[in-house]
């Protein structure tokens, strides 16, 4: 791995990180939380550095790159930087890697007197382990860091929140998000998509290296031809199934979002095309009504409450269908 350059619309952030640091005031605990695709990883990555960083430099200026633990970082074999992630092929951290890693803590540091423990995702913790993990976070060892990665924080428990340091995580202003996707691969596509990816400069990055802007429009098409009244719900269903049920929740609820503010402001012509088409069948009642739909599912899947994923796309394209038909 390599240690990751602070992101522009880190700026904030990262001044009171460093501050805490060159102050010796670091909390035990930091829950970096914020919507997916604001770069909260590689903020805890370059944290992680900073904070194993042998420079005497000030905090702002680590990592320096050119130390002993900073190329050990760099390398991926630090070890006094730990991690706890799912194992290959599993969605959770189990309470057998937590204790694992409470156990690494035991063992004096290697290099330093501090030692890093990046917890990401933290919303992968199963309850046990969750539990495991805060009877540590309320009495932590001497110099132990943890720094918990989060995009649905309310996931984990109050409990474990309560223990942490929250360092919140906004999506940029669209104009310099705009700058920095210009210098990056894939950028112009990106630029393109970014307000479907709710601003998140990384997620539109991803999206467009993924050719997902294509989907975007399949599946704004297939919701206008099923408010339409001119696609199946059954066969849009089976479509989406392709595409996930998280991953559909996550596209409607965007689609929704831009129509319900383009709604709201008068504006009965929000886009070209399908969107355009969409947005007049709709009316802010039946977009509420959908949109209380789409969170409770996805409140299920954050619960880990696992709905059954062709029932819930078949009720779903029937709601989109529904929605469109003048009541009684």
């Amino acid at each position: 791995m390599t240690i990751p350059a602070r992101l522009p619309w880190h700026a904030a952030q990262w001044q009171s990180f460093a501050a805490a640091l060159d102050a010796g005031r670091v909390h035990h605990a930091l829950l970096l939380q914020g919507p997916p695709g604001l770069g909260k990883l590689r903020f805890a990555e370059r944290a992680a550095a900073a904070l194993l960083c042998e420079s005497q430099a000030p905090a702002a200026e680590r990592p320096c790159g050119e130390c002993r633990s900073c190329a050990l970082v760099a390398a991926g074999s630090h070890p006094d930087r730990l991690q706890l992630a799912p194992e290959e092929d599993r969605t959770q951290i189990d309470v057998a890697q937590v204790r694992q890693r409470i156990a690494d803590l035991a063992l004096t540091a290697h290099y330093a007197s501090r030692r890093v423990i990046l917890v990401a995702p933290a919303d992968a913790l199963n309850r046990h382990a969750a539990n495991t993990l805060l009877k540590t976070l309320e009495e932590p060892p001497g110099g132990a860091v943890f720094l918990l990665v989060s995009a649905s924080p309310a996931s984990l428990p109050a409990t474990v929140r309560s223990r942490c340091a929250a360092v919140r995580f906004l999506a940029p202003d669209a104009d310099s998000a705009r700058r920095w996707l210009a210098g990056e691969e894939h950028g112009d596509a990106a630029a393109s998509i970014l307000e479907w990816c709710g601003g998140a400069p990384l997620s539109a990055l991803d999206a467009a290296r993924d050719g997902e802007a294509q989907h975007y429009d399949e599946m704004i098409a297939d919701l206008d031809a099923l408010a339409g009244g001119t696609l199946d719900p059954i066969a849009a269903a089976a479509r989406w199934r392709t595409v996930g049920l998280r991953r559909t929740l996550q596209w409607q609820l965007r689609v929704l979002a831009r129509a319900m503010r383009s709604c709201a402001a008068g504006e009965r012509a929000p886009a070209a095309g399908a969107m355009q088409s969409l947005g007049a069948r709709l009316d802010l009642r039946a977009m509420d009504a959908l949109c209380e739909e789409l969170l409770e599912l996805r409140s299920a899947l954050e619960r880990r409450l696992n709905p059954a994923e062709q029932l819930a796309l078949e009720s779903l394209a029937v709601s989109w269908r529904d929605a469109a038909r003048p009541p009684g």
